[in-house]
């Protein structure tokens, strides 16, 4: 008898995405987009797996998954997440809401490894034929420990991570009212200056640009803030050319004047959803490393921005992105590049190469957890004496879902 899965999240393109992944394994794969909707479904219909987002504007997953446990006790239970809510989740754990935990974006081999694991457990829990013999009660308990071990390996790296994320957090808290200060005198001198009748019109375009550029860095410091701490967002839907192009002047101005900055801007009128200051931050990021790269030599930093289609299930694997259309951001440089050893731990807080030149290790962990609470990736390739290649993987908007907001 086929087992049926049921998948719930509020995000339409996540549910076609868990649909085409499961389009070729034996079960009974369905979609619910709210709580409510998946409850009234399993009145009708058994399931061997439930499988639900965490955040939903209706009822969160741990709070669905714990009605599904009382009204449903044999139903397996996963919770799946793209935010450290470790607290929540651990809890969750602990009082046996949830059977295991799957985080976005997800590795396809290792969510359908989960997704196995859990129906033929629940099929071995309600006399079914997974395996061709009966298992006894010391096998059961062989693979429920190391089920447990599993899943308690993996919660703990999520924690430690979150702990970071944490950290992160109350240092930025502990910076932004100093910081706020010197920036409030900035402002107040640059405006000052420019009622000035007295400066010319080249003094007045500079100062202009100095001003923009401290309300850019306000804007900063808000983001810096909100980087390890949940709650709505404030993106809105953007045309990214020139966006693009707004952002790499700026970035043209801070490169040294031997760094040459080229541009390959192969797209037209698509459109993401995200706050201006986030591309602000990943580019700056991206650009002032590779500068740094170059250690005072001349060199040139290229940034690529196409359009890239992931359809294929090997493709979807290598880029730890889900299919549909994205946004390829490439920053590359010709510069030292970096360790082999040291590609695994270039995004952790607080890790960095530039002690010496005052790196603080914040910067990639940063635009990492950007780029990933946008449903994006960023991946790395370099090699030692020839240079590195950082390329983002960001979600385009189609034109038939939102009015289009400019800058």
């Amino acid at each position: 008898m086929q087992s049926n899965i049921l998948f719930v999240d509020d995000d339409s393109s996540i549910l076609d995405a868990l649909e085409w992944t499961f389009s070729d394994e034996p079960y009974g794969c369905l979609t619910c987009k709210t709580p409510q909707e998946a409850l009234k479904l399993m009145d009708e219909i058994d399931f061997a797996v439930v499988v639900s987002d965490h955040r939903m504007p209706e009822m969160c997953g741990t709070d669905f998954l714990e009605k599904i446990k009382h009204q449903w006790p044999a139903t397996i239970r996963i919770l799946m997440t793209a935010y450290q809510e470790m607290n929540i989740i651990l809890n969750a754990v602990n009082k046996g809401h949830i059977y295991n935990l799957i985080f976005k974006p997800w590795d396809e081999m290792e969510l359908k490894r989960i997704i196995k694991t859990a129906v033929d457990d629940y099929t071995l829990r309600n006399g079914g034929g997974v395996i061709s013999r009966q298992a006894s009660e010391a096998d059961q308990l062989i693979e429920l420990n190391r089920s447990l071990e599993e899943k308690n390996q993996y919660l703990m790296e999520r924690l430690q991570q979150a702990h970071k994320m944490e950290a992160l957090g109350n240092l930025a808290s502990g910076i932004a009212h100093d910081f706020n200060n010197v920036l409030f005198v900035i402002n107040g001198c640059l405006q000052m200056s420019m009622v000035d009748k007295h400066i010319t019109p080249n003094i007045r375009a500079n100062l202009s640009q100095a001003l923009k550029a401290s309300g850019r860095a306000k804007d900063l410091v808000a983001q810096i803030l909100s980087f390890s701490r949940t709650g709505e967002n404030n993106n809105k839907p953007v045309m990214l050319t020139p966006l693009m192009r707004e952002v790499l002047e700026f970035i043209q101005a801070a490169l040294p004047p031997n760094i040459k900055l080229c541009q390959e801007i192969n797209i037209d009128n698509e459109r993401i959803q995200l706050e201006p200051t986030k591309l602000y931050q990943i580019l700056m990021n991206l650009c002032l490393n590779a500068a740094d790269a170059m250690r005072g030599r001349k060199g040139v930093v290229h940034i690529s921005l196409t359009r890239a289609r992931i359809e294929r299930t090997k493709h979807v694997e290598q880029v730890k992105s889900l299919f549909g259309d994205y946004f390829c951001l490439t920053v590359s440089d010709n510069g030292d590049g970096i360790e082999e050893a040291d590609i695994e731990r270039i995004f952790d807080p607080y890790f960095t190469t530039k002690r010496k030149n005052g790196g603080t290790g914040l910067g990639l962990a940063l635009i990492n957890q950007i780029i990933q609470d946008q449903g994006g990736n960023i991946s790395v390739q370099s090699e030692v004496g020839k240079g590195s290649s950082f390329t983002v993987y960001l979600p385009l908007i189609e034109d038939s879902l939102v009015n289009c907001v400019s800058l």
